[in-house]
């Protein structure tokens, strides 16, 4: 049987973690571009762009997607007369008919859900068991429920038990807004009957201790100029294992004869 590349949850080829630095590399160079020439310290990619823009990385070959986006990034930062623009402007030079389709399939599928924690506390039952989970802090308890919930639908897991059956592992991902995290997670202080929510710091601290713990696994850094971070999810410590063995042989040189990861 001819091995299967690994794929995101739209089936397309993932590319490897030094195609990542290259993308992100390129994304904070073009912000401190456009951040200059407009004087805007604090401006964002505007959304809309940030998925067009990263949908044509995923689809084009690296080389390709780095010369359109110059060539766009250019002329952006040259004529356009916003920041918001300029994303726009970025994002129509990179767009095509392929990159167009796959845009439209992942709007749906962004379509937010109302948060439950009896689901999410289900997903997590194989972690509640775990040695790790008394360590975590309560505001990394209340990051992975929301984590696990964004990550695990019903799709996911379908895809997850697909994956299984053909011998292979599948590890999904989601983006880890800090802001948008520090909105919907909240605690009550033990002084205060009001509910407070978890500062922008206490967030990152718990992404970092949820990674340190193998909870999660960070493919991208997300800043605030440049959008939100991704990272794989594990749904439970086998997975986590599982996944931190394979980036232990393909360091050390070592291929899978046998089983081949396929990530999200």
């Amino acid at each position: 049987m001819k091995p299967k590349p690994n794929s995101n949850a739209l089936g397309i080829p993932t590319p490897p973690p030094e195609s990542y630095r290259v993308y992100a590399d390129l994304i904070c160079k073009t912000t401190d571009q456009i951040r200059r020439r407009f004087a805007a310290p604090d401006h964002t990619i505007d959304s809309e762009a940030d998925h067009i823009i990263y949908q044509a990385f995923l689809h084009l070959p690296l080389d390709e997607w780095k010369a359109k986006f110059s060539r766009a990034a250019k002329s952006a930062i040259q004529f356009s007369t916003t920041p918001e623009r300029s994303w726009k402007t970025i994002a129509a030079g990179l767009s095509d008919p392929e990159v167009a389709e796959a845009y439209k399939k992942l709007t749906p599928s962004q379509v937010k859900k109302p948060f439950s924690l009896k689901i999410a506390t289900r997903l997590c039952a194989d972690w509640r068991l775990d040695p790790r989970w008394e360590k975590l802090f309560p505001s990394s308890k209340e990051l992975l429920y929301r984590l696990i919930f964004r990550t695990y639908r019903k799709d996911t897991i379908r895809k997850l038990k697909q994956a299984l059956a053909n011998g292979e592992t599948f590890f999904p991902w989601c983006c880890t807004g800090i802001a948008s995290l520090s909105k919907q997670l909240t605690y009550q202080p033990r002084s205060s009957t009001g509910m407070k929510h978890y500062k922008h710091r206490q967030i990152r601290n718990a992404l970092r201790q949820l990674w340190d713990l193998g909870f999660l696994h960070r493919i991208f850094r997300g800043y605030k100029e440049q959008g939100a971070g991704k990272y794989h999810i594990f749904l439970n410590p086998k997975m986590s294992a599982t996944f931190n063995q394979a980036r232990v042989k393909t360091k050390q040189g070592a291929t899978p004869k046998k089983k081949r990861s396929r990530m999200s």
